[in-house]
């Protein structure tokens, strides 16, 4: 997991140009005005989705759902497995693992983040913020929109420890309509493999880099599975959470890309709205922009 870190950290650090002359405070306003931008603007952007898009989203529905049927079976198979020793590659990873609370992602996050502002790294502060980004507009839809819909019950809706007891057929179809707030009714989408997905799919759009883009998608792929391990999500809601955290950071990734393309031709501002930060001869000029 550290090597990981250091090669993506590596990675972001010879990725962009650096800020120039930019002050700190600077740095970090702009940084947090696009972050928040990214935010607003991934949430409306449903509203100006082609239609090819939005036959996507029904697609990804519609995988999941083919996928359901087996659900059962493949808890099971992880219910028989559950004590096999292959699994401790993936101990990080699931709960307890130093990847999988945010008490302790954050810090690092931080750290790579301030490395960022001390070298005017323009890489690493995209990808700080791009995560960051990715992670809030994802979570706050599912947690705030998808689980006030729909409740699904877990495979194991304990929180304090595991049970393996083997899913009978028709588990899987526990679902709840509007949602619950319990914990136990969480399970679609899987919502800790949606933010990490979310942020290795901006850190692939974004960067275009293998060294970045292999240890994101290996973390992610080790969320999925650890969670399945620990009987916390299905099978069709992983990949639901999967697909959700790609669409998402996507999503930013395209937004960064364009305000890197519009601040390397000395632009400011451009027309996907959002809040903007600009300089004027008395210092930083902050406002929004939308178009209709």
């Amino acid at each position: 997991m550290r090597r990981a870190i250091a090669l993506v950290t590596a990675a972001l650090l010879a990725s962009t140009s650096n800020a120039g002359g930019q002050s700190v405070g600077r740095m970090i306003g702009y940084d947090v005005l696009h972050a928040g931008g990214d935010i607003v603007g991934t949430w409306a952007s449903p509203l100006h989705a082609s239609g090819r898009s939005w036959l996507g989203a029904g697609l990804v529905v519609v995988a999941s759902a083919a996928i359901s049927p087996f659900d059962d079976n493949i808890d099971n198979w992880f219910v028989r497995h559950h004590d096999n020793g292959a699994w401790s590659v993936l101990n990080e990873f699931r709960e307890g693992g130093s990847a999988f609370a945010g008490k302790t992602i954050t810090p690092v996050a931080a750290g790579i983040y301030v490395i960022g502002l001390a070298t005017k790294s323009r890489g690493i502060r995209d990808g700080v913020w791009g995560c960051v980004a990715s992670y809030a507009s994802e979570s706050v839809v599912r947690s705030q929109v998808v689980y006030r819909l729909v409740g699904r019950l877990r495979p194991d809706s304990l929180r304090t420890e595991h049970v393996l007891v083997p899913s009978k057929q028709g588990d899987q179809y526990k679902f709840y309509f509007p949602g619950s707030n319990a914990w136990g009714k969480h399970s679609l989408p899987a919502g800790h493999v949606a933010n990490i997905a979310a942020c290795s799919s901006f850190l692939s759009q974004r960067f275009d880099n293998p060294y970045i883009t292999i240890p994101a998608y290996a973390i992610t792929l080790g969320v999925g599975v650890g969670r399945m391990v620990d009987r916390r999500h299905w099978t069709s809601d992983t990949v639901l959470g999967l697909l959700l955290g790609y669409a998402v950071g996507k999503e930013v990734g395209l937004r960064s890309l364009e305000r890197r393309e519009r601040d390397d031709a000395g632009q400011r501002g451009g027309d996907d709205g959002g809040l903007y930060l600009g300089t004027s001869s008395s210092g930083l000029a902050v406002g929004w922009k939308t178009t209709f």
